[in-house]
């Protein structure tokens, strides 16, 4: 016994169908936008975290341990005076 399909028996039909498929689609795209959207949002949230908690670190830094990385103690103030979007 055969199921009947309507979407099968008819163009009219096979439209609306495609035309659904369309929909999700596009549904898909605007998801990913909003998607990657928050993605670009929290990346650059966790960038600025690490610049100001890296900033905080360099200046505890004394002058026996700047030396070892090659800073002095001017260029890790001047570092660490930068805002935490920079």
């Amino acid at each position: 016994m055969s199921v009947y399909n309507p979407c099968y028996k008819t163009e009219k039909l096979n439209l609306n169908a495609d035309c659904l498929k369309q929909v999700v689609v596009n549904r898909k795209a605007q998801h990913d936008g909003v998607q990657s959207f928050k993605e670009r949002v929290h990346c650059l949230l966790k960038q600025w975290l690490h610049n100001w908690r890296s900033r905080r670190q360099l200046a505890q830094l004394d002058t026996a341990m700047l030396k070892d990385v090659g800073l002095s103690r001017a260029d890790a103030l001047a570092e660490a005076d930068k805002p935490f979007w920079r």
